[in-house]
């Protein structure tokens, strides 16, 4: 009777055991992590298994990621029992728990922060025994639909529009030499008169300190028409 006794005692322990190495009891106590005592050890890192990280089913290799995007995180080795931690983002998919900051399968999507270093820690034992962890940390980048963020230049100076000119009166001397009415057209004329005139006009903004600015002429009016009738009465 004795002996019955201690056989079935061992079995009991030895059931408990087993259960207590199972991934799953990760999920429903969300305070023990890779820093606590599980089955009866602490964890060791390890290189034996890595976590993948891709995007859209391509690897990712630079360890970096882009604000809010989506990316699946795997184990290389998926035998026996297993479970990923965040510390950082949320994980959506099977298996999910602890504020979506813990999956006991791989392939689950994670949505990443806006902001910060993410790190993705992943343990697994292969039965009761000491755990192994291996961990992996992104860093934000700008690519893919994320603006790099290069110093933007000023804008151009935009120039005044004409509205914003200040008006400037002053009288001009014009002396228009070698326009003959033989010569040239009355086109051409014109044209010998229109730059004198300019010219005398930006001669008289240096002078008074108004040049070189933009030279707007709205309008010549009366001083053109003048010019031009003694020009051509001097012809």
């Amino acid at each position: 009777m004795i002996y019955f006794s201690i056989v079935s005692l061992l079995l009991l322990l030895y059931y408990n055991v087993k259960v207590n190495c199972y991934s799953s009891r990760m999920n429903s106590d969300c305070t023990k992590t890779l820093s606590s005592t599980i089955m009866g050890f602490t964890p060791i890192a390890s290189t034996d298994r890595t976590i993948q990280i891709k995007r859209s089913g391509d690897l990712v290799t630079d360890n970096e990621y882009i604000a809010g995007e989506g990316l699946t995180v795997h184990i290389s080795n998926t035998a026996n029992q297993y479970f990923f931690d965040t510390n950082q983002g949320e994980f959506s998919g099977s298996n999910i728990a602890c504020s979506n900051k813990r999956t006991t399968s791989s392939g689950n999507l994670l949505t990443m922060p806006q902001s910060g270093d993410v790190t993705i820690k992943v343990g697994w034992a292969t039965g009761y025994g000491q755990v192994r962890f291996n961990s992996i940390t992104l860093s934000q980048t700008y690519i893919a639909g994320t603006p790099t963020q290069i110093p933007t230049q000023p804008p151009p100076t935009q120039q005044p529009t004409p509205s914003s000119y200040t008006l400037v009166t002053f009288e001009v001397s014009v002396k228009i030499q070698g326009v003959s009415s033989d010569a040239l057209s009355t086109a051409a004329k014109e044209d010998a008169i229109k730059s004198a005139l300019v010219d005398a006009i930006k001669s008289a903004l240096e002078t008074q300190g108004l040049y070189p600015y933009n030279l707007y002429i709205e309008s010549i009016g009366n001083t053109y028409t003048n010019a031009k009738t003694n020009a051509n009465t001097n012809l």
